[in-house]
This record gives structure tokens, C-alpha cells and sequence, in this order.
């Protein structure tokens, strides 16, 4: 069957990115859903369909892996159509190939592009048309084959054992719409493996009408999960935990692994990998923390300690090359507060204050601090404010009554933190002491002793004090029994 070249691209990362129209399909290894199929036939007329073997490679045009044909000779191809319902709009078909080296030598043809298409609306009975375009791809690494929407096609008719030449070139859409119907749709397939070299596959795109639907080329699926115990001080492991709470301090652990699914081709089972932890601190942006290998009997271990609520999630890489990475579900850790609260006095006078201070941690500022009384049954915000710097608080109450006064602070919600109430401490509140008895003082004014002022004679007077005059010519100053002085 003759063919024509087709346009090739060399591809150095990437394909384009696709429409925003495109719906993408990620293909799990060798797990086809149903509008992929595989194909083979032998490379020239006579030659039978060879046998190959699956292959996985760490890198893809998309995602993670990509897959391919292995061949252990020349003269066959391997490789995958895909279902077009409408093949009258048809107007791009691409796909990305990778040879891991270059052909060997010669300008023969590696493979084809093979598009079937049924006029009949009732499925693929025979006979239906077949369209050849020969593909020469000689280089190594990725090679985006595209233009197949609008390349020329040379077209057959096949009756399950002899190509019937129509005698026509035409895209995909021009044959179809010279046959009026899209029938039972159109098969567009991409074979490859005449030169014996191993090729991989991936970022499948077709466009139609309807938009681009592109198909991802993935190695066997694998899923990871995140194992904890259900509460800190529990027993209860729980796989794919969503959610924990903690209490600020508190240290858990956290277990990581994955589990490979089979494709047709990899068994099924418990994976050896390396786990990454990542984490989302609150008011922050993702950030992996910490590492650690997993077997397929154990799991990678990790403690956390987080202040605040925290998400975490473990992102796995198997060893094997055929399963690919994946990534578990998000846990999401709520952490509660802790709190000092110390009571001032706990036996206070009835009108007297009950002043209560402390501390939070984490030791935000600007967190509302509720001060309250257990009272007919409920507990009764009695007084607020909010921490200042340090988390510190200082709150109070008059007491108005006299009793027992049962009170606690709580601490709502707030800033990343669960919120939280401290134990209950009694305040007996008695009675005001009674006014002090002041005591009647009667203040008694001293009489005065009298001094007499009297003159000694009229020309002085005031200036000598009047004295009794000794008795028996006495002088002033002599005692009673002194000796006489003559006179």
C-alpha cells in the first residue's frame, strides 16, 4: 500500500498546550478505557502482526510517564487508535512519539498512520475503508507527528482479507464527507516498529467539531495514603485520614505508603517508594517538609507538632518505573488552644473586684478573652477584653453578690486556633465588713496656772517680780539652820 510523507515537528519539551475547549483522558498504563484500542500489523504485505512487549518510561510529553512497544525483530508494528464519532469534522489529529535512539541506517518507512472508518451505522462490519499514510521517523529523543487532520490519506477497501485500492487521496473529512455519513465513526491510529526500535507514546490529541479531547499516557496508577491514629492519645488507626484535632504541644505521628493497581500488565499490590511530606501552615502557601522511604511491608514515618491548623498530604514516587507518582488525600489538622488562668483572690468582700489574668499559646495578640460565671445552669459571660502582646490577658468582675462564684475563661475560635475554656475555680464572695464604731472623745481645756504681775514701786512698774520676804530677816537663799551674820 503506497503512502506519503507527513510534516513532522521536532518536539523539545512539550506539545502545545490544548484548547480550552479539550477534555483530557488520563490513560493508566496499559488499562485502555473503551475508545482506545490497540493495533498491529505486519509491515509489508504478508508479513504477519509481530508480538511486543509493554514498556513504561519516567518522562511524557504530559504528566508523570509515558508508554510504548518494545519488538524483539523488524518487520511489525505496534501501536493505538482512538475512537472519532464524528469523523466529517475532523481537523487535527497529533500524537508525540519518542525513540530512545536514532534509526540505524536506510529511509524505509518506521510505520503508518492507519485511520478505519465505517459508512454503516450499525458498527465495524465488514466491509469498511482504511486510510494509509506512511510516517518515516529516523531521530531520537520526542518527535510530534502532526497535520494528520488535514494530511491526504491514500484509502482502501477491506474486507477482512484483501485492501481494495479506491483510488483516492483525501483527508479524514473530505472521504467521509464524499461518503455523506460518519456511519459508525472512524478509527485514527498511529503504528510504529518496522525497524525493530522501541518507541513510547503520549499527548494523544484529536479535534473535532465538538472540541479537542487529548489523551494523557500514564504508567500503572498507584495511590497514595496518609495512616494516623484517629485521636493523640488513641489506638485507632485510620487509613486516608481527613481529619485530626490536637492540642497545642502535642506531638503525632503520621504514616505514608502506596498501593500500585494492575493494568493487564503489573500485578497489583503494596509499592517500596519514597514518601514527601507536604504541608499548608495556616495563612501559608504549600512547602514539602521532610522525606522518608516506604517498603511494600512498612510505611514512611513522620511526626507533627503543628501551633496552628495545619493541612499535610504525602506526594509518593515508586520505585517501580511502571507505576507513577500519586498523590494522597489532604488531612487537615485543627489544633485547640492552651490557656493559663490564675483567680487574684478567691475569698473576696462582697462589691470587692474578681480579677482574673493569664496567658494563651499560642500567644497571639488581639484574641478575645471571655470571663464567665456558671449560673442557672449555663455559663454566662460576665466580663471580655483581649490579649495583648504575648497572649497575656487581664480580666475582672464586681462582685455584687455575696456566694459562691464559680467562673472560668474561655477563648473562642480565632486566628487559626480552635478555641478553649479553662477549668472552673470558685470565688467565695461574703459580706462587706460593717462600718468601723467611732468612740465620743470629750476634750477637756487645761486651766491655766495664774501668774501675778505687781509693781515694786511706781517708777519701774512690771519690771521686778514681787518675792515674800524670809522670815526673821532672813536673807533670800539661806537655809534654815545657817550661822547668823553680823551685821
Amino acid at each position: 500500500m503506497a503512502g506519503s510523507l507527513i510534516v513532522l515537528g521536532a518536539v523539545p519539551g512539550s506539545l502545545p498546550a490544548a484548547s480550552a475547549a479539550s477534555s483530557v483522558v488520563v490513560v493508566d498504563g496499559f488499562d485502555w478505557p473503551s475508545s482506545l484500542g490497540y493495533i498491529t500489523d505486519g509491515c509489508d504485505p504478508g508479513d504477519s502482526a509481530p508480538g511486543f512487549d509493554p514498556q513504561y518510561r519516567r518522562q511524557g510529553l504530559r504528566g508523570h510517564r509515558s508508554i510504548g512497544f518494545g519488538f524483539g525483530g523488524t518487520g511489525g508494528m505496534a501501536g493505538v487508535e482512538a475512537r472519532v464519532a464524528t469523523p466529517r469534522s475532523l481537523t487535527d489529529a497529533r500524537f508525540g512519539v519518542y525513540y530512545p535512539e536514532a534509526s540505524g541506517g536506510g529511509l524505509g518507512r518506521q510505520g503508518v498512520i492507519k485511520v478505519s472508518y465505517a459508512t454503516s451505522p450499525d458498527g465495524f462490519g465488514y466491509p469498511y475503508y482504511v486510510g494509509i499514510l506512511d510516517l518515516h521517523l529516523h531521530d531520537a529523543g520526542w518527535t510530534s507527528v502532526t497535520g494528520v487532520g488535514s494530511a491526504d490519506l491514500h484509502w482502501y477497501l477491506f474486507d477482512g482479507a484483501t485492501y481494495t485500492a479506491q483510488n483516492v487521496q483525501a483527508s479524514v473529512a473530505e472521504f467521509a464527507q464524499s461518503k455523506g455519513t460518519d456511519g459508525s465513526g472512524a478509527w485514527v491510529g498511529f503504528e510504529l516498529g518496522c525497524d525493530g526500535r522501541t518507541h513510547y507514546m503520549d499527548d494523544l490529541r484529536l479535534t473535532t467539531a465538538s472540541g479537542t479531547r487529548t489523551y494523557d499516557f500514564e504508567g500503572a496508577e498507584s495511590e497514595s495514603s496518609l495512616t494516623a491514629a484517629t485521636s493523640h492519645d488513641g489506638h485507632t488507626f485510620k487509613r486516608d485520614i481527613t481529619s485530626l484535632r490536637l492540642v497545642k504541644g502535642e506531638t503525632h505521628r503520621i504514616y505514608g505508603d502506596s498501593y500500585g493497581y494492575s493494568d493487564g500488565v503489573q500485578d497489583d499490590g503494596y509499592l517500596d517508594g519514597v514518601a514527601h511530606l507536604w504541608e499548608r501552615r495556616y495563612g501559608a502557601n504549600w512547602r514539602r517538609v521532610a522525606s522518608a522511604n516506604y517498603l511494600s511491608t512498612g510505611y514512611a514515618r513522620f511526626a507533627i507538632a503543628p501551633a496552628k491548623k495545619t493541612l499535610y498530604l504525602v506526594k509518593t514516587v515508586p520505585t517501580l518505573t511502571p507505576f507513577t507518582p500519586s498523590t494522597s488525600l489532604t488531612l487537615t489538622v485543627d489544633v485547640r488552644r492552651t490557656l493559663s488562668a490564675r483567680v487574684a483572690d478567691t475569698r473576696i468582700r462582697k462589691g470587692k473586684r474578681i480579677s482574673v489574668s493569664g496567658r494563651i499559646n499560642p500567644t497571639d495578640s488581639g484574641v478575645s478573652v471571655l470571663l464567665q460565671r456558671y449560673r442557672d445552669g449555663a455559663w454566662r459571660t460576665v466580663a471580655r477584653t483581649t490579649t495583648t502582646s504575648g497572649g497575656r490577658y487581664s480580666v475582672g468582675v464586681r462582685a455584687r453578690t455575696v456566694g459562691t462564684w464559680r467562673m472560668r475563661i474561655t477563648v473562642p475560635t480565632a486566628k487559626g486556633n480552635l478555641g478553649t475554656s479553662s477549668s472552673a475555680q470558685t470565688v467565695r464572695v461574703v459580706r462587706a465588713a460593717p462600718p468601723a464604731v467611732v468612740e465620743p472623745v470629750t476634750y477637756v481645756s487645761p486651766v491655766p496656772t495664774p501668774v501675778f504681775h505687781d509693781p515694786i514701786d511706781a517708777k519701774d512698774p512690771g519690771t521686778h517680780h514681787r518675792q515674800v520676804a524670809p522670815p526673821h530677816g532672813r536673807k533670800v537663799g539661806t537655809s534654815r539652820g545657817a550661822v547668823p551674820v553680823a551685821p
